[in-house]
Formats: C-alpha cells, structure tokens, sequence
C-alpha cells in the first residue's frame, strides 16, 4: 500500500518516471491495487498522448519537419496503447507521403479497417 501511495505522490510533485516505476511494479504484481496502479499508468500515459499528437500536427503545418515530428511522435508512443494518438500519427505520415508513395490508397485503407492502430506504418 506504502508503494501505491508514494507513487500516487510522486506523480502529483511532477516526478513521472519515478511514479510509473511503482505504479508499473504494482500493476505486474497483480494484488488488490494492481487495478489502482493499472489507472495511474493511464493517467502517467495521458500527458504523452497528448505531446505525440501535437507533435503529429506539427506535421500536417510544417512539410519540411514532417519525417521528424512523425518520428518523434513515434517515440513517444512506443510501448503505449494510446489508439486515437496513434492514429493522429498514421494520417500525418500518409499526408506527408500522398504526393510520393504510389501506396498511399493501400494503405488508408489497411489504417481504416485496423480496430487498432500502434502508430506504425513498419507493417506495409
């Protein structure tokens, strides 16, 4: 409970990292405050979703920085379920590649019928 409680603590004095460490040791434990730590993590996750989709914007206004805010936007997400964020990212990389992939089509298409999206185009 002791380690619930000081991650809760730490993410409210700014110190994420430090959080997500006890809220992650908690959430893999899988005791009574493993669904309590699960909804921390969420809540840690919630600010770098919000980072990754302003960074996958800034690619829809800058063309010249679009390879770099995409991939930027990746980083921040890998390892994270954040399904909306991830497909902010897919329709900046297809914005930023309809004048020059031939597959642009297919791929829509493939990011459409997807229920999930992990903000990877690797697959195509």
């Amino acid at each position: 409970m002791a380690v619930y409680y000081l991650a809760k603590a730490q993410r409210g004095l700014g110190c994420s990292a430090d959080s997500c460490c006890g809220m992650q040791y908690l959430a893999d434990g899988g005791g009574r405050l493993a669904p309590a730590a699960r909804r921390g993590l969420a809540h840690l996750a919630h600010p770098v979703g919000e980072r990754a989709t302003s960074q996958a914007q800034r690619a829809f206004v800058d063309p010249e920085r679009a390879d770099d805010e995409i991939e930027f936007a990746r980083h921040l997400t890998s390892g994270l379920t954040l399904r909306q964020t991830g497909h902010t990212i897919d329709m900046a990389a297809l914005v930023r590649d309809a004048s020059t992939d031939r597959n642009v089509l297919e791929r829509a298409h493939f990011y459409a019928k997807r229920s999930v999206s992990p903000a990877s185009s690797s697959q195509l």
